[in-house]
């Protein structure tokens, strides 16, 4: 089995489930509009200022947060001795985590986007000379450039 094609798909739908609690997706932004006022799950993910206008948004962060969704995410980022996070990832895993100030209390916001830029800074500083030679101008660029902008939206 491929340890790294395993870990890709892991992210990618992780991630793909965060859009969707989000209303990223024709489906969810359907039911979000049909749920706009409904909020049933309190807890501290959520931003309370946005229950009145996306209390179903709400709620499922509310939920992801409670099964350790961010967490998760976070946690295959960081990856382990026997694997390590596919950088070319990255940029996906970005695009929903520049989310969270929309979605998320300010103190849910600074711990996750903290722990995001410590583990991504510390997977580019060990980045091994084969994933160097590996990787393509495009895809090193197109990682730079998402963690210079999620970085300037959490530590301007």
């Amino acid at each position: 089995m491929d340890i790294q094609a395993a870990i890709s798909q892991c992210c990618f739908e992780l991630v793909e489930v965060l859009g969707k609690v989000w209303g990223q997706h024709p489906r969810a932004k359907n039911l979000f509009t049909q749920f706009k006022g409904e909020y049933i799950r309190d807890g501290p993910y959520a931003r309370a200022d946005k229950i009145q206008e996306n209390g179903w948004a709400m709620t499922l962060t509310n939920l992801f947060g409670e099964v350790n969704g961010f967490q998760r995410i976070i946690q295959v980022i960081k990856g382990s001795e026997q694997s390590v996070f596919p950088l070319p990832l990255a940029g996906i895993v970005l695009s929903q985590f520049t989310q969270l100030p929309h979605f998320c209390e300010k103190q849910q916001t600074d711990l996750f986007a903290s722990e995001i830029t410590q583990t991504l800074m510390h997977r580019l500083d060990n980045l091994t000379d084969l994933e160097i030679k590996d990787m393509d101008r495009g895809t090193t660029r197109c990682v730079l450039d998402v963690l210079e902008s999620f970085i300037k939206i959490y530590q301007p």
